[in-house]
This record gives structure tokens, C-alpha cells and sequence, in this order.
């Protein structure tokens, strides 16, 4: 509460035409702007709602008295902001529908490089990347036993959700595959996407993320850097693939398969050309933040 408190000095000090609030504790400041007569758009981009009733460390009954004490509040101060902003719909559903003024569907694509700074697919390698939160929802462990299993190079960054379950993927005799980074920059992150074959993001079927009109954002980095994408079978994944065919879906649960979908790009430099060629055609056609940026100048102008 002393750092809100501060957040809030600094923000009325600021006197900005617009605050645009991302974390939903800052949710908690946001009235109060308002009555200040100030402008305020919440950014979210996660169900809080969903998230919360999903927390497995929570007893169930917790869970549930918490997240619907979370949705009311979010919606009574939805009400009372300018503006709400979410990346796209949850089952097919505006999951802010009557619960604020003013809304937009703003994605956080990728921003779009001039002169080619970032290199198509080229043959390399068997090198698979992911990077980000690891987790036992994110497929980790799956990702690492198909990698070893087809004789691929895994490049892993990211922090793990805990040091048990970090110790326990450590343990596994597949690790010998792994390349593990660490915590890296976002220059980083984008050597790593070169210097591999195929991109992964094989999510379990937990939280909101098989429900979303969305991919992952590492599925987006992905197709800027032309690489081939592994992806969970979901049916958003299923619709873009079919438009753009730049990768494989899979079961995350199976790793057969995923390592099967290892070796189908791997072993065919030119299907897995033109499918991180595909991806990059769908960054460039669609998904960046150049697409994105026009809707939310139009939100702020109608906000001003």
C-alpha cells in the first residue's frame, strides 16, 4: 500500500493527459485518478478472474472467494475508467462486454524492423529454442525428453517457477540436451532465435491460454525471425496454421509426437523454409505492433 501511495504522488505529479495502467493492483490507484478528474485506461492482459480460480497453491474454496471478490472490484473500477484494453476474445467472448465505458483488442505483436535487420530462415542445426517462464504447464519437461529423444540441441531461457521444479528438470538424464542460458536480455533472446532451427511453445492445456483468439508471444518473436514454430494443438493455433502453415501442431503431453515434429522440419531445409517463410509473411501481413499501434492511437484520441 506505501508503494501505491507513491505510484500515485508521482502520477498526480506527472499531470498526464492519459494514465495507462498496466498491473492489476494498479487497479487499486486507478479510482482514485479518477477522482483526481484524471483519464485511465486499464491494460489487461490476462483473466484474472480465470488465473485466480486456476491457483493450485489456493484451496479450492479460497480460489473462488478471491477471484470473485477480484472480478467485482475489476468491474466496479472498469466502470468508472475511461477505458479498457485486452489482447482478444476468451471463447470466442469480449470478456469485458458491460463492464466498462470504452474498449479496444490491442495484441502486443512484435514491432516491425526496417531494412531487413532480421534474417529469414536459413538451413542449420538441429536447434530448438524457448524462451521465457519455465513451467511444467509451458512443457518443459515434455519439450526436453522430445529434443533428446530426436537428437536436437534444446536452447532454454528463462527462469524457472521454482527451484523444485527447476532441480526436478535437472535430474531428468535428457537434460544432456539442454542449453541453458539463464536470465537474458531481449538482444539476447533474438541471438538465440538465430541461431536455431525451430522455434517451440508447447503450453498445457491450463489457465486461459487454449481458450484465447491468440497465439503466445514467443509465437509471434518467432515468425519475426522466419523459424519454424511447434505449437499446441488448440483451436486458434489450428485456424492461423491453416492460413499460414508455418509449423506443426502438437500434443504437448506426447512427446513422440512433438519429437516427431522435430525431425519433419529438421530433416526438410525446404518445408521448413517456406514454413518459417509463412511466419514471416504473417508478421509482416498481420501480426505487428505497426497493426496494432494505429488502434491504440485512435483509443487515446477519442480518450482526449
Amino acid at each position: 500500500l506505501k508503494l501505491l501511495n507513491v505510484c500515485l504522488k508521482v502520477a498526480l505529479k506527472l499531470d498526464a493527459d492519459i494514465y495507462h495502467l498496466h498491473d492489476p493492483e494498479l487497479l487499486l490507484i486507478a479510482g482514485k485518478l479518477c477522482r483526481y478528474g484524471k483519464k485511465v485506461i486499464f491494460d489487461s492482459h490476462e483473466d484474472y478472474f480465470f488465473q485466480i480460480s486456476n491457483k493450485t497453491y489456493l484451496p479450492i474454496i479460497f480460489r473462488r472467494i478471491i477471484a470473485w471478490i477480484y472480478y467485482k472490484y475489476e468491474t466496479k473500477v472498469c466502470k468508472m475508467i475511461a477505458a479498457v484494453i485486452f489482447p482478444t476474445t476468451i471463447d470466442g467472448k469480449n470478456p469485458f462486454k458491460n463492464r466498462c465505458k470504452k474498449f479496444a483488442y490491442i495484441n502486443n505483436y512484435p514491432v516491425m524492423v526496417e531494412n531487413g535487420q532480421y534474417r529469414k530462415y536459413e538451413n542449420r542445426e538441429k536447434v530448438v529454442c524457448y524462451t521465457g517462464g519455465l513451467s511444467e504447464s509451458r512443457g518443459i519437461s515434455e519439450l526436453i525428453d522430445a529434443c533428446d529423444k530426436c537428437g536436437a540441441r534444446l536452447i532454454l531461457a528463462g527462469a524457472f517457477s521454482s527451484k523444485k521444479f527447476e532441480e526436478k528438470i535437472r535430474r531428468k538424464e535428457s537434460f544432456r540436451c539442454v542449453d541453458y542460458r539463464g536470465w537474458v536480455s531481449f538482444e539476447e533472446v533474438l541471438k538465440i532465435y538465430q541461431e536455431s532451427t525451430v522455434g517451440a511453445s508447447v503450453l498445457h492445456d491450463v489457465g486461459q491460454y487454449y481458450r484465447l483468439g491468440n497465439l503466445p508471444t514467443k509465437v509471434y518473436e518467432y515468425f519475426q525471425q522466419g523459424l519454424p514454430v511447434i505449437i499446441s494443438d488448440y483451436p486458434y493455433a489450428r485456424e492461423c496454421i491453416k492460413k499460414y502453415t508455418f509449423g506443426y501442431l502438437v500434443e504437448p503431453l506426447n512427446i513422440n509426437d512433438i519429437a516427431k515434429a522435430i525431425d519433419a522440419i529438421c530433416n526438410d531445409s525446404e518445408k521448413a523454409k517456406r514454413m518459417g517463410t509463412m511466419g514471416y509473411a504473417a508478421y509482416e501481413n498481420e501480426f505487428n505492433w505497426q497493426c496494432e499501434e494505429k488502434k491504440l492511437f485512435s483509443l487515446y484520441s477519442q480518450i482526449i
